[in-house]
């Protein structure tokens, strides 16, 4: 089990989880959503933001995205 290296709770009672992995290849983070019954995968990137860009796209164009909200409060 990774230790997260990022939370976000969201207004609507969810939580934005990101980890980074590291190898001796490369490096990179996974953003996942919990939904406090369950925890899926989202989003992978290079850097924080480029992991919560592809989880806000995947997600898509709902009002609520918690992606963008947690990309929101990086700025």
């Amino acid at each position: 089990m990774m230790d997260p290296v990022y939370i976000y709770e969201t207004p609507q009672g969810g939580m934005v989880i990101a980890y980074y992995v590291e190898t001796e290849v490369t490096a990179f983070f996974i953003v996942a959503f919990d939904d406090t019954s369950s925890e899926e995968e989202w989003g992978v990137g290079t850097s924080l933001q480029a992991a919560l860009q592809n989880a806000a796209e995947e997600w898509g164009e709902e009002e609520d995205n918690p992606f963008l909200q947690a990309l929101s409060s990086l700025a």
